[in-house]
């Protein structure tokens, strides 16, 4: 059975990036943002560094349902 996907107009606020056919708003948002940003575990000096520059920790929520 082939997975449902639709055509996602994915925004940069209000500036359009592109049209994507994928399954859900986070594989079109990935698609678009895949090689702008990276994610890796922050070492100890990294959380102190950003800490003092005022960053705080925010808690990532669960993908909510496609629209």
């Amino acid at each position: 059975m082939a997975s449902v996907s639709r055509i996602y107009l994915v925004r940069d606020g209000v500036q359009p990036l592109g049209l994507v056919r994928a399954r859900s708003q986070a594989e079109a948002i990935r698609h678009c943002v895949a090689g702008r940003y990276t994610a890796v575990v922050a070492d100890q000096d990294e959380l102190i560094l950003a800490i003092g520059k005022g960053m705080s920790v925010e808690n990532a929520v669960s993908e909510p349902e496609a629209a």
